[in-house]
């Protein structure tokens, strides 16, 4: 997971540009090979977060508060009803009425948890202490529009790792 957070921009950019290319995968006949293409796309698009938030948690103070739990709860929710809807024949015509609305919502919200928590993992990294909203809304943004956000967050990601070695070298 390391290797993904400390990439190079452009690698990452291709690889959610490709992952959410291919959740919308349609050229083919058979539903059962759109439904693994689309869950590739899928699983290729969390990989980033996924991965941001391992490498850049053992970076975080002790004093900071982490809870890890809920973030995957969410993460897992949200791949699930991702994986079920980009199945074509499960899912038909979704139409969304009434009190079908609240779990779609939440989904909603778990999809933006999901993506947005690493972002105030690498902010609470980079100041050594708890966060509030107000100081990592720009980093959860440019983690919501996640392809072009990865060449303003990447630079962050490798001065938080790079600190880190220098530290421990300076220590040692």
């Amino acid at each position: 997971m390391k290797s993904l957070v400390s990439a190079n921009p452009l690698v990452v950019f291709f690889l959610v540009i490709i992952g959410a290319r291919l959740t919308n995968f349609t050229s083919v006949d058979n539903p059962t090979v759109i439904s693994i293409i689309r869950i590739m796309g899928i699983i290729m698009c969390a990989a980033y977060p996924l991965s941001l938030q391992q490498v850049v948690q053992d970076y975080v103070p002790k004093k900071v508060t982490v809870n890890e739990n809920f973030y995957l709860i969410n993460g897992f929710v949200w791949f699930a009803a991702a994986a079920i809807i980009s199945i074509p024949d499960l899912v038909g015509d979704l139409r969304l009425t009434g009190w079908k609305v609240l779990p779609a919502l939440y989904v909603a919200f778990a999809y933006v948890y999901f993506v947005t928590y690493p972002a105030k993992l690498l902010r609470s990294a980079q100041r050594r202490r708890e966060v509030q909203l107000g100081e990592y809304i720009g980093d959860a943004l440019l983690m919501l529009i996640l392809p072009i956000g990865i060449w303003f967050i990447q630079p962050k990601i490798k001065r938080v790792l790079h600190r880190e070695l220098d530290e421990g070298s300076e220590g040692g």
